[in-house]
């Protein structure tokens, strides 16, 4: 029904609209610009996530990174959508999108878009939220990119790590190194690149649940020094990944090629029905293609094409653990846009075909999404222009339907107030679910599991107010409210007992349980200031509570924190060279599943205790660094400090804990015109 008046509105405005300009973007979206991004202390591609305002993440390893955006989902569902310069990249395997494992360096990304509401966007319904990464525009002529970055966490073993004398403590970070080549003659541009990542696995207890995997032990020998097995020792993630991008404008418009691979050939994977780090060499492939043709002032046409196979293949471990999987999406679309006189539209059709591979018969093997959609754009008043995105899909003799609308009000040249609505159903097949290719045979894990119900169209209800006031040219303040009701999902239940004996976890059955509703609400404040161009400031306070639920829903959000706050500061006195700090809080979070490990305790190699708990205690953490440009802007440096104080940091009761680090990463321009 809420769809159905959503539409009604729609066909009274588009006979009510005059005349006048059509602001084709409505797009509700959080921006981190390029300056916001070299002046935040960036590490990897993951740190993206820390610095937007509106998202809360969790992480046991470090590595791989769980989102929730603004909302619109839990810990456990990740199914936001990632791009890469209009390239959707499906990098999410059994609800783990690990934005880390994007073939490019941070270096390269000039701004980020992350779309925090539903809404239509490229094609694409983003009833999760989306995040959108662009690289940076290549100059005339050759370039050449040379990127190194190394980190240390405190009580490292540094130099001695690979002697006689290494010490037991296994806090290391990694590093990480990039090339790339980029050619443009202006009709046509190239970029080829290389990217290593890697990451030491930082925490004691962690390295212990690995260490069983593979049956090894650490032994002290009773003198001076530990004998550390070499799967102990180099017990990290390593990824490689190449790039080509190909770019061409012709009069009609321009056209994008895109293809990576990437490649973690020892990749440990928190497969969480069994609560174990399973070790896989993980790889993923993409080709994709993307053409925009401008058949004239008042018509485009857009047509998509992407290819993705990611591959989960065994690794040798204890269990003789093979996920044996392999995943393939295709995917299609075209649409086309148009403006008539006090309107535009876009319209467009889409395909998805996802595939899976094992070594054994399934009874079904793949499985197709079409979808069919529009996007109105018109203006209600003078002051008022109007959104409305509607969406139809179809899968496996079932439909869903998705709709959203964006009004925006300027009330003022300084001032603008946005009402966001959406009423969305979203089909089973759309998150491409572990659950769901177990049911058509796949028999991943060696455990009970019982499925409480039938896979329904989940339901999702969204409202968001924003205000904005841009002050003036140098303070901007924005105020947002949100309500998410959600109906019909589905949750996993499991609880996990504490194994002394290898520091690994037993689990009780697993449960996943339909029909699940509950609601939440949040509120966000921004405030940026910008001082005579030497002084930015940003402060962000956001908080998230659920409002109303059945008991499972409940157990969920509350391992979401309630209260996030950062303040940044960025000075930069002269030019090509700036200071930087940021100061960052967040509330505790509960887990329930983790209920019966609280008070367990284990030694850790250096004879310390160390006492489990199901509440990730709150964190008060700040940040400090400095940039410069060397050389003619040849050279770029970056020095910083996390975590200053060294407070104990973690995001989940088993996960890390995250110490005082120093990081570095100096990247060189030889021909200083990227």
């Amino acid at each position: 029904m809420k769809i159905l008046f959503l539409i009604m509105i729609l066909v009274f405005n588009l006979i009510k609209a005059k005349d006048i300009y059509i602001e084709n973007d409505l797009s509700e979206r959080e921006v981190l610009t390029n300056g916001m991004i070299e002046n935040s202390g960036l590490f990897r591609i993951g740190d993206i996530l820390q610095l937007s305002t509106k998202i809360r993440v969790s992480s046991i390893d470090g590595f791989s990174w769980f989102s929730n955006i603004n909302g619109l989902s839990s810990f456990q569902r990740q199914n936001w959508v990632i791009l890469l310069d209009g390239q959707r990249l499906g990098i999410n395997t059994f609800d783990i999108v690990n934005i880390n494992m994007l073939p490019i360096n941070i270096t390269q990304i000039d701004s980020v878009e992350i779309f925090t509401t539903p809404q239509l966007y490229q094609g694409i319904f983003t009833d999760y939220g989306l995040i959108h990464i662009h690289t940076k525009n290549i100059s005339k002529g050759k370039s050449l990119v040379l990127f190194q970055s190394a980190g240390n966490e405190t009580g490292d073993p540094g130099p001695y790590r690979n002697t006689t004398f290494n010490s037991p403590n296994v806090e290391r970070i990694g590093s990480g190194s990039a090339m790339i080549l980029n050619l443009n003659n202006n009709s046509r541009s190239i970029s080829l690149g290389t990217n290593y990542k890697g990451h030491g696995i930082q925490d004691w207890a962690i390295q212990k649940r690995i260490n069983s995997i593979y049956g090894n032990e650490n032994i002290y020998d009773g003198s001076d020094h530990w004998i550390i097995p070499e799967i102990n020792r180099y017990a990290s993630i390593e990824n490689t990944s190449t790039f080509l991008k190909l770019k061409t404008k012709t009069f009609r418009g321009e056209h994008d090629f895109f293809t990576s691979y990437s490649h973690s050939y020892k990749y440990f994977y928190f497969l969480k029905p069994i609560s174990r780090e399973i070790p896989v060499d993980y790889v993923i492939k993409h080709i994709g293609i993307i053409n925009n043709f401008g058949i004239s002032k008042m018509l485009n046409i857009i047509y998509r094409l992407h290819y993705t196979n990611n591959q989960l293949n065994k690794y040798p471990n204890e269990l003789d653990f093979d996920f044996d999987w392999e995943s393939t999406n295709l995917h299609a679309n075209l649409e086309n846009q148009f403006s008539i006189s006090s309107y535009s539209v876009k319209l467009g059709i889409g395909f998805d075909r996802y595939i899976l591979k094992t070594d054994y018969e399934l009874s079904k093997s793949f499985y197709d999404i079409y979808n069919y959609y529009g996007a109105f754009n018109y203006r209600l008043t003078e002051n008022i222009i109007q959104n409305i995105d509607v969406m139809v899909l179809l899968s496996n003799g079932k439909h869903a339907l998705k709709g959203a609308s964006i009004t925006k009000w300027y009330i003022n040249p300084k001032q603008t107030l946005n009402l966001i609505m959406s009423n969305i159903q979203r089909l089973v097949e759309e998150d491409n679910s572990l659950w769901y290719w177990s049911q058509l045979g796949y028999d991943l894990i060696n455990t009970d599991f019982t499925i409480n119900g039938d896979f329904n169209k989940s339901k999702t209800f969204t409202i968001d107010l924003i205000w904005s006031n841009k002050i003036n040219d140098r303070l901007t303040i924005e105020i947002s409210n949100y309500y998410r009701s959600f109906d019909d999902i589905y949750l996993e239940q499991q609880y996990y007992s504490f194994n002394s004996e290898d520091g690994s976890f037993t689990s009780s059955p697993l449960i996943i349980h339909t029909n699940q509703a509950g609601g939440i609400i949040g509120a966000n404040l921004a405030i940026k200031s910008n001082i005579k161009s030497k002084i930015y400031q940003y402060f962000y306070y956001d908080y998230q509570s659920e409002l109303y639920s059945k008991e499972v829903f409940k157990d969920v959000m509350k391992t979401i924190p309630k209260h996030s706050l950062n303040y940044q500061l960025i000075f930069s006195p002269v030019k090509n060279f700036s200071i930087w700090t940021k100061i960052g809080y967040l509330s505790s979070s509960e887990w329930e599943n983790y209920k019966n490990i609280s008070g367990e305790s284990y030694l850790t190699i250096n004879q310390d205790t160390f006492k489990y708990s199901n509440t990730v205690e709150s964190s008060n953490v700040i940040d400090i660094g400095i940039q410069k440009w060397l050389l003619k802007r040849k050279i770029n440096t970056n020095l910083f400090l996390r975590n200053v104080f060294n407070q104990k940091k973690r995001y989940h009761p088993i996960g890390a804990s995250f110490d005082l680090t120093l990081y570095f990463h100096i990247t060189y321009y030889p021909f200083n015109n990227y």
